[in-house]
């Protein structure tokens, strides 16, 4: 039995990828071949493997950026690839934080209004409730003292750390993070995973990483390898 169903048989997969393929472009080139994973609420998963290997078409599948040629995804049971655009747009707001190698901050926000955005796209009219959430994510991450900067006035590790506090603003179930350290030193990319951790232990949260650092994966609970398309290996830690 491979390592990725030894959670114990009662446990419902809270992410769960059948049979996905994907295939791009005029070519209609095949990315990934066939691809089943499970992963489990509050796990911290690190997804493996060189450039070219699949790695964020899969991150944007589980996160509904994008749709598969052939498969389904769930998310806690929602089949996120069955929904029309609308709906999948507010499932993600709601469900689904997302972390990118370069930030995606918002250049004309401060920090705590890039972290109060989400809120906002999602509906939140509660000005008290934004400001306080924001408040405390921005403390969270330790940039409350740095709430008014702009992205530009702030270091590589403090954008990415905005960038966490602001996935976290709807209180998502599932982060999803493309290579978030990619763009640091390791020094800073060890604090950044920490934090990361920090969130999927404490708080529950379930949390995929790619990159093709593989210092990485020594804080995983599970760690999947991908291999020109298809998953190569799966290990789960006690």
């Amino acid at each position: 039995m491979n390592d990725q169903f030894k959670k114990k048989a009662d446990s419902q997969a809270f992410v769960q990828v059948v049979n996905v393929s994907k295939n791009v472009g005029s070519t209609n080139a095949l990315i990934l071949d066939d691809v089943n994973l499970q992963i489990f609420k509050g796990d911290f998963v690190v997804i493996l493997g060189p450039s070219g290997a699949g790695k964020s078409t899969l991150l944007n599948l589980i996160g509904g950026l994008d749709r598969p040629t052939i498969g389904e995804v769930k998310i806690d049971q929602t089949v996120i690839t069955t929904l029309n655009e609308d709906s999948l747009s507010s499932f993600r707001c709601l469900n689904v934080g997302f972390i990118f190698q370069t930030y995606n901050l918002i250049s004309t926000l401060s920090a705590i209004e890039n972290v109060q955005f989400p809120m906002k796209l999602a509906g939140c009219e509660d000005e008290s409730l934004i400001e306080q959430r924001s408040t405390d994510l921005l403390t969270s991450v330790g940039l409350i003292e740095k709430a008014s900067h702009l992205p530009y006035e702030l270091s590589c590790g403090e954008q990415q750390r905005v960038a966490i506090a602001r996935s976290l603003s709807n209180d998502p179930s599932l982060i999803l993070a493309d290579e978030p350290t990619g763009n640091l030193d390791w020094t800073t990319a060890l604090e950044i995973i920490m934090l990361l951790k920090k969130y999927s232990t404490k708080q529950g949260k379930t949390m995929v990483i790619i990159t093709h650092d593989e210092r990485i994966a020594e804080f995983a609970d599970v760690i999947v390898k991908l291999k020109s398309g298809r998953i190569a290996e799966v290990v789960r830690h006690a």
